[in-house]
């Protein structure tokens, strides 16, 4: 189960996790894991905000993107969850992520720097660093209309009801196939 619990005197949210019960109830008693604090994130700065937190399929790490300077230019991080170990920024200008089926690929959108719409969608595999370059293999669209929906796809082929957005907890659908919704 994931939750987000505050403490009196804290400004920001803490983003926890307790495993399921056999049969998948909440279990009080289960052990909470933290995979993320934003009042850990946020020491020495002024401002934090965090938009997208998406947990890989096998529990193991979390893709999250924040913005330290109150533009809501978002940049990707990736955590470790089992050692604590940030990796990022992994790209800058993100505006959406999603995890794919394998554990390991990470597919995200970014603005473009004047219009602020989402504009380019990028798969980026373990490993990959930020300073990702127009025309590289790990861009797959040059541009997104406005109106483009990313949706996620169940093993079976049959659309999900909910949209590749932020905060969104997914189910056992896996992303097997992104396409371009007009």
């Amino acid at each position: 189960f994931y939750y987000a619990r505050t403490l009196e005197g804290q400004q920001y949210p803490i983003y926890c996790r307790r495993k399921a019960t056999a049969g998948l109830g909440y279990d009080e008693q289960a052990p909470e894991e933290i995979p993320l604090d934003q009042n850990e994130l946020a020491k020495g700065k002024a401002f934090l905000s965090l938009d997208a937190r998406e947990v890989s399929e096998d529990g193991k790490a979390l893709l999250f993107t924040s913005d330290a300077v109150g533009f809501r230019q978002y940049k990707l991080y990736r955590k470790h969850l089992a050692t604590g170990r940030v990796e990022g920024p992994l790209a800058e200008r993100v505006t959406s992520v999603e995890w794919a089926g394998d554990n390991a690929t990470v597919f995200f959108t970014t603005e473009h720097p004047v219009t602020k719409r989402s504009d380019r969608l990028w798969r980026l595999q373990r490993g990959g660093r930020a300073g990702l370059k127009e025309g590289s293999n790990a861009s797959i669209s040059k541009s997104l209309a406005p109106q483009d929906h990313m949706r996620r796809y169940r093993p079976t082929g049959v659309p999900t009801a909910d949209h590749f957005s932020r905060h969104t907890r997914r189910g056992s659908g896996r992303l097997v196939g992104v396409i371009s919704m007009v």
